[in-house]
């Protein structure tokens, strides 16, 4: 991990291995047709999903910046393209994704049908 790239990757990875622990409750919810996990766990699913679209995106943001900076201004890149700063980057869009995804996870709820 001592790559600006290879701190980016992990970061991305880590990621997208939130979305693993969401697969079976939205696999259970598709093939019975309804959510029977209570409205708990239907917030945090839903929190958990968007928190992981959130932080891949701006992760994958954050990535291309890097590229371009290191092929565009090769010189630059010597100073910007560090480890330290790249793990400062990825706090921050763990950060800027919680404060994205809190209303999601406030506002999100199982609704219930009457037959």
């Amino acid at each position: 991990m001592k790559t600006a790239t290879n701190i980016y990757i992990f970061n991305l990875a880590l990621a997208d291995t939130l979305v693993l622990l969401t697969l079976p409750f939205q696999g259970t919810d598709i093939l019975l047709g309804f959510w029977p996990f209570g409205n708990a766990l239907c917030k945090t699913v839903i929190a958990i999903d968007y928190y992981n679209m959130f932080t891949s995106t701006f992760t994958l943001t954050a990535m291309s910046v890097d590229r371009y900076v290191a092929i565009c201004h090769p010189i630059r890149a010597l100073d910007v393209r560090t480890s330290s700063k790249a793990q400062a980057v990825n706090v921050a869009i763990w950060a800027l994704a919680s404060v994205v995804g809190v209303p999601v996870a406030i506002m999100g709820s199982a609704q219930v049908e009457d037959e």
